[in-house]
């Protein structure tokens, strides 16, 4: 499908919907359909990936997961397409807006995840080789550590990084700076679980 030829507040609307498409609750969705199991009132609370797992089932976790990743690539391409040409400013806002949906979702209270996989899913597409950077980074430190809270901090902080390899653009720059700050300001409890020794490791799986 060809873009539509560029124009800036088509880019702005594309934006609104990227925050709807991020807003879109998929861990409680798949988990309820599933298995019966609502993530918000099990485990951490938390409606991503990992608590899924722990307190769902194995495919809503899986699905949870690519739905995650999937909402946020097509934030990204909708405002490419509607922004007309791939710029790195709008897709970064597309990025953020996405991430501030599944966090703060109105659906759920203005409660939500802390949006690692939604942020992948974006910035794959926004910035291909960033978003594997990020990726490289997150699987070393989880393999080394056990730990996914550790291992999405980290990616978090290596994504405004590496991003300056690759554009100088500072609005996206600065965007990727404001995903890093809320998934850093989401996993705060998990920071402190760290610090005391008791964070929930990866090997605590879900059911099949």
């Amino acid at each position: 499908m060809e873009p539509l030829p560029p124009h800036p507040a088509s880019a702005a609307m594309g934006i609104v919907a990227a925050f709807a498409l991020g807003a879109i609750p998929f861990g409680v969705i798949w988990s309820m359909a599933i298995a019966g199991v609502d993530p918000r009132k099990a485990g951490s609370g938390n409606i991503g990936f990992t608590n899924v797992l722990r307190v769902s089932s194995r495919s809503a976790a899986v699905l949870t997961l690519l739905s995650d990743i999937g909402k946020g690539a097509a934030a990204v391409w909708i405002v490419r397409y509607l922004s007309g040409l791939p710029q790195p400013d709008w897709e970064f806002a597309a990025a953020l807006a996405a991430v501030t949906g599944h966090m703060f979702t109105p659906l759920l209270r203005f409660q939500g995840g802390k949006g690692v996989a939604t942020a992948i899913g974006a910035i794959l597409i926004a910035m291909p080789w960033v978003g594997l950077i990020s990726i490289a980074v997150w699987s070393v430190v989880l393999a080394v550590s056990s730990y996914v809270s550790l291992a999405s901090i980290v990616a978090s902080l290596v994504l405004p990084v590496a991003m300056m390899l690759f554009t100088s653009d500072w609005i996206a720059i600065a965007c990727g700076a404001g995903i890093t700050c809320l998934i850093i300001l989401r996993h705060a409890e998990n920071i402190q679980r760290l610090r005391a020794g008791v964070e929930h490791s990866i090997g605590l799986r879900g059911r099949s």
